[in-house]
């Protein structure tokens, strides 16, 4: 069996350094892209909740109302 030398030279290693920059550039920017894809998905969804026609609160206003006879207990109520 023959011996295998590996030269190194500055040219190789200055062409593996842009090969790995580009790599981690191309990496990083399809990060982005996907980043910004959940953002748009994100605020998309978010537009479509606030223009609903009818909305959902936390708490029940209207408990107390009944329809023809108006609130319970208002007549009572004083300043």
């Amino acid at each position: 069996m023959g011996k295998h030398h590996i030269y190194i030279s500055s040219e190789n290693v200055n062409f593996i350094l842009i090969l790995f920059q580009l790599h981690f550039n191309v990496y990083q920017i399809l990060k982005l892209k996907v980043l910004f894809e959940e953002m748009i998905q994100i605020a998309i969804k978010d537009y479509k909740n606030r223009n609903k026609k009818t909305r959902s609160f936390e708490s029940n206003i209207l408990e107390g109302f009944n329809g023809s006879k108006g609130v319970k207990g208002v007549k009572g109520l004083k300043n």
